[in-house]
């Protein structure tokens, strides 16, 4: 039986919630019948009945090989995305069960690994993956932080970042698989959310330091620089602005190179009589500019003017997961400083810097 065409096509599609709770999917994976009455029972025993289906699905009714009994883990995985994601998708306010489904799911595999029911060969090391993932969901709707969930959190990513922390780690684990820079993406996105995780316990130096190594596997060094320019509609003489400097490094098969991308990037520049030609670049109720505009004579020297980005405006469009590294600089910004006006004025070059 196809199990994944039966489920994967509406993850895919956004229908999170029609993936783990079709007929077809009860049917065939947890033996469920309309005459069965699960739901007119407790919640543990709900939960306990369940979990037994499943190791039965994965254990019992495989072939006796290693290869089908992860397949079939693949397939227990999905149905736990998929719960992780409808209570992701209801803006954090749907029911709670969505998360506590997929976490069971998910420890129920990791547990049947570790007992060595299934087979070492064919162990799925995403696993761990997903429950920093599930975890870090439940600490983040919690009001306070939990010292448990921080225990679970720091094993889940340790193994997470032991399995997938370097490229080369995610090479050798998918293979042929990875297209043209999804490796380097991958790392990156891992680091992100180990950062992201010392990041709600106030672990500040851990944070940075998974941020920049996000940085590097995202192939993009950040800097703020200063560029004269115009922030109001009536501004005369132009003063420094803020600017972010991306420079980026290119990519082949997913392996970082150290060359900087060719060409200047461009910007938004303007004369300095020109500035109240533009004012559909600021908000409607006030004359302060969106993004700074910055004094085109500036650029003609070259020394500056490659890698700057403001409003999205590079000549290298960066990526989606360059974009997510410079706004992670804004939570170490929050972390490090002041709550006050040159706060924000620090996060605006990250801000700035994004396509919006």
């Amino acid at each position: 039986m196809n199990f994944p065409a039966i489920i994967v096509p509406s993850i895919e599609s956004g229908r999170y919630l029609e993936a783990f709770t079709s007929a077809d999917a009860n049917r065939l994976v947890f033996k469920l019948t309309d005459s069965d009455s699960l739901g007119d029972h407790d919640a543990d025993r709900v939960y306990s009945e369940l979990l037994r289906r499943v190791e039965s699905f994965i254990c019992e009714e495989a072939e006796d090989n290693g290869k089908d009994q992860a397949y079939r883990v693949v397939v227990i995985l999905c149905i736990a995305v998929a719960a992780l994601l409808a209570f992701t998708q209801s803006n954090l306010t749907g029911w709670e069960y969505y998360i506590i489904y997929a976490k069971i799911l998910v420890m129920k595999m990791k547990d049947l690994l570790f007992e060595g029911s299934l087979s070492c060969a064919y162990g799925i090391r995403s696993l761990s993956w997903w429950l920093a993932r599930v975890t870090f969901l439940h600490q983040r709707i919690l009001d306070e932080r939990s010292s448990s969930l921080f225990n679970l959190l720091h094993v889940f990513t340790s193994e997470t970042l032991n399995h997938f922390g370097t490229l080369e780690k995610v090479t050798s684990y998918w293979g042929n698989d990875l297209r043209n820079g999804e490796g380097s993406t991958l790392v990156s996105v891992i680091h992100l959310e180990a950062g992201m995780m010392e990041y709600i316990y106030a672990r500040v130096d851990s944070c940075r330091l998974h941020f920049e190594s996000a940085e590097a596997a995202a192939g993009v060094k950040l800097s703020v620089t200063g560029v004269l320019g115009f922030r109001t509609i009536h501004q005369v003489e132009p003063k420094a602005q803020m600017v972010l400097l991306a420079n980026t490094t290119s990519s082949k098969s997913g392996a970082l190179c150290s060359s900087e991308s060719p060409g200047p990037h461009r910007y938004n520049s303007i004369g300095r009589n020109d500035i109240s030609k533009h004012p559909s670049e600021s908000h409607e109720a006030s004359d302060i500019l969106l993004t700074p505009r910055l004094v085109e004579n500036e650029s003609e020297s070259g020394v500056i003017s490659d890698g700057i980005q403001v409003g999205g405006t590079a000549a290298d469009p960066l990526s989606a997961i360059q974009q997510a590294v410079i706004l992670a600089k804004c939570l170490l910004i929050e972390k490090s400083t002041r709550h006050d006006d040159m706060q924000r004025w620090e996060m605006a070059p990250y801000i700035e810097a994004i396509d919006s």
